[in-house]
């Protein structure tokens, strides 16, 4: 059965392609999911629209994002966390608490978008870049990390 894809589907096709499938998959997985439509002339012209509206809203995103990775570019944050004397942080900074900090400032930045190698374990300056969008080149910011106070 040929059908027109409205999402990119991995190891099938993309947005927009025309593929065949098994009746089966498409009948009982992508129509009913809305990842595709019967292929005819109708919902080509429907999925050209959906199309174009795509387009528009990915650039205006890609526009958003290309202004945040401007504003973002000599960004440095302070960390304070529980560390050993030597310098050791007693757990390990990951992506997700990056994350979260961008988003107390008001800032909504996607876990998957910092692209740190591996978790920060200890104190200092640390360089962790990060990826806003596939088009918009990559921003890297510069964490300090210090220890609490003990007392």
């Amino acid at each position: 059965m040929k059908v027109l894809l409205r999402e990119s589907i991995r190891k099938l096709g993309k947005r927009g392609e025309v593929v065949e499938v098994a009746s089966g998959y498409a009948r009982n997985y992508l129509l009913p999911q809305r990842l595709a439509y019967p292929f005819s002339p109708e919902y080509q012209r429907r999925l050209e629209v959906e199309k174009r509206r795509y387009d528009m809203k990915m650039a205006k995103f890609k526009e958003q994002r290309e202004e945040l990775a401007d504003r973002l570019r000599n960004v440095q944050l302070t960390m304070t966390v529980n560390a050993t004397p030597e310098g050791q942080l007693y757990g390990a900074i990951h992506p997700r608490q990056i994350a979260e900090i961008f988003s107390e400032q008001g800032i909504e930045l996607e876990e998957s978008a910092v692209r740190l190698k591996e978790p920060i374990r200890k104190t200092g300056s640390h360089a962790v870049p990060l990826k806003l969008h596939p088009d918009v080149d990559e921003v890297e910011i510069l964490i300090q990390v210090a220890a609490l106070e003990q007392s």
